[in-house]
């Protein structure tokens, strides 16, 4: 299944951490995590501050084109 977001793919390119991440947009690196693995949708809020701290737009970080998203293997 294709991920819902970058945030692992950017973090990597920037060479953050989880925690370094969670530390600069406020959400839990626990939170961060579970988002990155496809375990949690996140709230808009918190797609806006992870999109804040990496400075990028929600549509750079997250995918919010659900046509194409399987919804039954999630």
């Amino acid at each position: 299944m294709k991920p819902l977001n970058n945030i692992q793919k950017i973090r990597w390119e920037r060479n953050l951490s989880l925690r370094e991440l969670s530390k600069l947009s406020g959400v839990s690196h626990n939170e961060i995590n579970l988002i990155e693995n496809g375990m949690r949708i996140p709230y808009q809020i918190t797609m806006l501050k992870i999109s804040k701290a990496l400075n990028l737009s929600v549509n750079e970080v997250f995918h919010l084109d659900w046509k194409n998203i399987n919804l039954d293997n999630l």
